[in-house]
């Protein structure tokens, strides 16, 4: 599903200040922070609705729990950037299945 890596691109773009998001203006240097995030919150919200109305049981279970892990490898990377910390080549790695790789997993569902 498009519609996740969407997401995710309009919160990381303003969480990393990115001006521009593959050469392109990002949404919130065009759109302004408050509309982005709120855009970005629908999003999700469309999202969520989908995984409840699909016809797997435990489809939101598994979308929120990929949901965390990939917001908790979100803030590690805030944490170290604010802190400035490098990170083990281990700790990076972890983090990255944790959240990136799941984003593309997400993308599916």
């Amino acid at each position: 599903m498009q519609l996740y890596i969407t997401l995710f691109c309009r919160f990381d773009d303003i969480q990393d200040n990115s001006a521009l998001r593959r050469g392109v203006p990002a949404a919130h240097s065009v759109y302004g922070v408050a509309s982005t995030i709120n855009s970005a919150i629908c999003v999700h919200l469309i999202s969520v609705q989908r995984a409840l109305s699909s016809n797997h049981a435990d489809m939101l279970k598994l979308y929120t729990e990929m949901n965390l892990d990939v917001w908790r490898g979100i803030e590690s990377e805030i944490y170290w950037r604010d802190n400035h910390i490098c990170p083990s080549e281990t700790k990076y790695l972890e983090m990255a299945v944790r959240s990136k790789h799941k984003i593309r997993a997400m993308s599916r569902i």
